[in-house]
């Protein structure tokens, strides 16, 4: 069992791969051939940090799972987006109508809007998008950021 176990530790990413493809494979155990069988290791896989991997079928892929400054701007962004969408639907707005969003002042949502303002704005059928101190209006949360926004109808 050592032989095999430091046969095993000594694989090489093609052993493994040659192993998971063909089922099989032929090693040298104290000098006399082996034939090691799949089902008799268990192969797995450990994700590094900041990275998502996955193998099946001989394929393995590794997802960058950083969150850049874009990547959470955008976020905000989609979020919004999905926010001002789903009021429209339960205040019975028709999908052609277009909208007005006044935003309480927000250091947060100001900043994505400098980038995603137009692409929020298509997405929702907005003609504009200010912020404004709101004393009124519908409170909302955008990925865990609570604002009050009004939205109406043009």
């Amino acid at each position: 069992m050592k032989a095999l176990s430091a046969a095993v530790d000594a694989f090489s990413q093609d052993d493994i791969r040659a192993i998971e493809l063909n089922k099989q494979l032929e090693i040298q155990l104290d000098n006399e051939p082996y034939s090691l069988l799949l089902e008799e290791v268990e192969i797995t896989t450990s994700d590094m940090p900041g990275w998502l991997v996955a193998s099946e079928n001989g394929i393995t892929v590794a997802l960058d799972i950083t969150l850049t400054e874009d990547l959470i701007a955008e976020g905000y962004a989609r979020e919004m987006v999905n926010k001002i969408q789903t009021y429209r639907k339960e205040n019975d707005f028709n999908v052609t109508d277009k909208i007005n969003i006044q935003i309480a002042h927000n250091a947060i949502l100001e900043n994505v809007m400098v980038e995603f303002k137009s692409y929020i704005a298509a997405e929702v059928l907005a003609n504009d998008i200010t912020f404004a101190e709101l004393s009124t209006g519908e409170e909302f949360e955008i990925n865990e950021v609570k604002v009050k926004m009004v939205i109406g109808k043009v």
